[in-house]
């Protein structure tokens, strides 16, 4: 017999329900101005707003485009672009801006608080370490913020073998070998 609980509550993270509540509305903005499809004043967002393909079916299906680098915007652009719950780098905030592209930063507070942390904590000189998929759009976004000098791991072990000098692949490996392992590691902070 398989034994199961079920969860208090389930539903949307604030971050989530921030993220989608912003485009909700700029879609409705959008719809009692405009009620034709208009390529260089729809709403792109930035990647998917959040991972959900119903969530996302729905918003392509009233017009909303998905960006996922600056070249997938029409050079005469005029509308607006959403950036995900998961966050952007630096980077294409600044190549955004530059176009003078109008945006809404739909960015989760937990995520943002990250991405902060992960700048302040570079700018003091600290090395920053994220656990997760290097190639998750979270960790791409925050690594950005420690201007692409984190140190990813998938796994805590993987970390370890990082920290160790264990691990001989990519450009990290063994970096802190050197350190005593009372001072590789003196703050850290869980999110």
């Amino acid at each position: 017999m398989i034994s199961y609980e079920m969860a208090d509550c389930a539903g949307l993270c604030v971050g989530v329900a921030s993220a989608l509540k912003k485009v909700d509305s700029l879609l409705d903005a959008e719809d009692s101005v405009h009620s034709e499809d208009n390529e260089v004043s729809g709403l792109y967002l930035w990647g998917p707003i959040i991972n959900s393909n119903a969530v996302m079916d729905t918003y392509k299906a009233r017009g909303v485009k998905v960006a996922e680098r600056i070249g997938d915007l029409p050079l005469d652009y005029s509308g607006t672009v959403v950036f995900r719950a998961h966050g952007v780098t630096p980077d294409i905030r600044r190549q955004v801006i530059e176009r003078g592209i109008k945006y809404v930063d739909a960015t989760c507070p937990h995520v943002l608080a990250n991405q902060q942390l992960a700048k302040r904590k570079a700018d003091e000189g600290f090395q920053v370490v994220i656990i997760g998929d290097r190639e998750h759009p979270e960790v791409v976004g925050v690594n950005g913020w420690a201007y692409g000098n984190a140190i990813t791991a998938t796994t805590y072990q993987e970390l370890s073998d990082k920290l160790e000098g264990n691990s001989r692949s990519g450009p990290d490996g063994g970096l802190l070998r050197q350190r005593r392992r009372e001072d590789r590691v003196r703050n850290v902070h869980k999110c």
